[in-house]
């Protein structure tokens, strides 16, 4: 059986085609994989910086904790509280709102955390 000289041509240029074909393939592939490592390499970075960020909150958490268990261990906050309302009974309050609230809101935190 004897290829006639156009299939053979025919078959070469298929063939060409093909490698031409794997070869672009093979190329897009390496840069996938490239740009795939790129990618990973941000998220590890993003992910190691979402570490250290909360380990600094966990830090300042327990430095939180630490100063509201030595308030309440000593009757701070409670005393100032009851001299709030004590002043607040008697005499017009001299306090802004603002820093009721927020001594409010350190008591009831404060006793949440212990």
């Amino acid at each position: 059986m004897g290829m006639t000289r156009a299939e053979n041509e025919g078959l070469k240029q298929q063939r060409a085609s093909l490698e031409a074909t794997i070869a672009d393939a093979e190329l897009r592939g390496e840069l996938a994989i490239k740009d795939a490592n790129t990618k990973l390499s941000k998220l590890e970075a993003a992910l190691q910086q979402a570490r250290q960020d909360m380990e600094r909150q966990l830090d300042n958490l327990d430095n939180g904790r630490n100063i509201c268990r030595l308030y309440n261990h000593k009757g701070i906050i409670s005393r100032i509280y009851k001299e709030l309302n004590k002043q607040k009974q008697t005499t017009p309050l001299k306090m802004e709102k603002g820093h009721e609230q927020t001594l409010l809101e350190q008591r009831h935190t404060c006793g949440k955390i212990i």
